[in-house]
């Protein structure tokens, strides 16, 4: 397993050599966002009249990773940050001027020589990627932690359950941005293990470690408020506790979670008029999604999937549509053959294994409903937004691929999985990716 970290943190470096600065999902907003805190030492208010700031809609992201990579950049002595970031994100008129072809005018913005003002934002940019990619070793180590806690006897799943979230490629090409949702993943499966840790000895300390990780998980992005509302309801329902230690375990998890949001809410509700933000980020955005029909809600979650595992640059860099086609029936095959098997142990499974795959079924569920929900308000199936759900994916899908196998066979078929997922992301990295942002001759 630690071999397995190692080698995530080695192909996550390669996706952001081999992808440009600002290649990568807005990441150019997010950036804007971190430069903002960094140059002015506070955060951007989000306006309607004309791109100020230059973060979008992202400027009202929760500010937790913003705010680390903005000290991260002072830290580093690197200043005057604008005049670089313009360079880097002039536009290529021709993006997307080609449909189809896989390695033409994928890139988003102009890549020439980079000296100068330019150099220095490029390294504020790999300043930004390093702190996702060390964000994704917290999200795998909290991933084996929860493991450990729910199913101590399961030899070969915690690898292939690391090797599911480490190798997903787009889970490499994402956390190896400037973004917030490593950061968000990482808090949340940390949330998620600390639950299960929890429940091994309940106690009103574990509950409030459980209310910091949920605190900094909404902190992230908003949508790692899920985690908050999965955990608080075990709290509420968790069998064998008297109503004095059931109360007392709630109150602990929501005082420190309430510390680290409390502020952030109250400044939205100040400026905003809402908790969250995410109407002015969807004022800035766009909100004019076309109406609802059955051939879009399938083209849209057949989108969100594809994307859940491979889509790169800005979208714009795909594999062909068969290997989509057979990934997703793949993967649903292998979740309905999860459930299937989990019911059907289900009395003969330990609490704490009972409550992992509890709690991820409630994750899933939770932050599939926020994501129809945002899809009903603006035309955005992005798979990166169930990243929220990574940890639950992945144990569903190496579940349903091991538990079907003899035992004896589940070893060399957690390390076949492991180094297959491992393989392929190299080879996507080094012959489709970069070869895609090579300049011209």
């Amino acid at each position: 397993m630690g071999a397995v970290v190692a080698l995530y943190v080695a192909l996550a470096a390669l996706f952001a050599i081999v992808t440009p600065p600002f290649e990568k999902p807005d990441e150019s907003w997010h950036f804007a966002f971190a430069m903002y805190v960094a140059e002015r030492g506070a955060l951007p208010v989000q306006r309607l009249d004309g791109r100020d700031p230059l973060a979008e809609q992202e400027g009202s992201q929760p500010p937790l990773y913003y705010a680390l990579l903005a000290g991260a950049i002072r830290a580093a002595g690197l200043r005057d940050l604008e005049p670089g970031y313009r360079a880097l994100t002039e536009l290529n008129p021709f993006y997307g001027g080609r449909p189809g072809a896989w390695h033409s005018n994928v890139n988003q913005y102009l890549h020439g020589p980079c000296e100068g003002d330019c150099a220095r934002t490029a390294r504020a940019v790999a300043l930004g990627r390093a702190l996702s990619i060390a964000f994704g070793v917290v999200a795998l180590l909290a991933g084996a932690l929860a493991l450990a806690l729910a199913l101590p006897g399961e030899r070969w799943l915690p690898l292939a359950l690391l090797g599911a979230l480490a190798f997903n490629p787009q889970f490499l090409h994402i956390s190896s941005a400037v973004s917030n949702d490593a950061a968000t993943v990482a808090m949340v499966n940390l949330a998620l293990a600390l639950t299960l840790w929890w429940q091994r000895r309940p106690s009103a300390a574990r509950a409030a470690a459980i209310g910091l990780a949920a605190g900094l998980a909404t902190l992230s992005k908003a949508s790692g408020l899920s985690v908050a509302l999965v955990a608080g309801l075990w709290l509420l329902v968790a069998p064998g506790l008297a109503l004095r230690r059931r109360a007392a375990s709630l109150a602990a998890l929501a005082a420190p979670f309430l510390a680290v949001t409390g502020w952030w809410f109250a400044r939205n509700l100040a400026l905003y008029g809402e908790a969250t933000a995410t109407a002015i980020h969807l004022r800035v955005y766009g909100t004019a999604p076309a109406p609802a029909s059955a051939a879009r809600l399938l083209a849209e979650w057949q989108a969100i999937a594809n994307s859940y595992w491979a889509s790169f640059g800005w979208g714009a860099l795909n594999l062909p549509d068969p290997l989509y086609g057979a990934v997703r029936w793949l993967a649903a095959a292998l979740v309905l053959l999860s459930l299937a098997l989990v019911a059907r142990r289900w009395r003969a499974l330990p609490l704490d294994a009972r409550l992992l795959f509890a709690l991820s079924a409630a994750q899933l569920l939770v932050v599939g409903a926020l994501l129809a929900r945002w899809n009903r308000l603006t035309i955005a199936p992005l798979g990166r937004l169930l990243f929220p759900a990574a940890l639950p994916i992945a144990l569903f899908l190496v579940v349903g691929a091991l538990w079907a196998l003899p035992a004896r066979w589940r070893g060399r078929a957690a390390a076949a999985y492991t180094l297959g997922a491992a393989a392929l992301a190299l080879a996507l990295a080094l012959f489709l990716v970069r070869p895609a942002y090579l300049p011209p001759a």
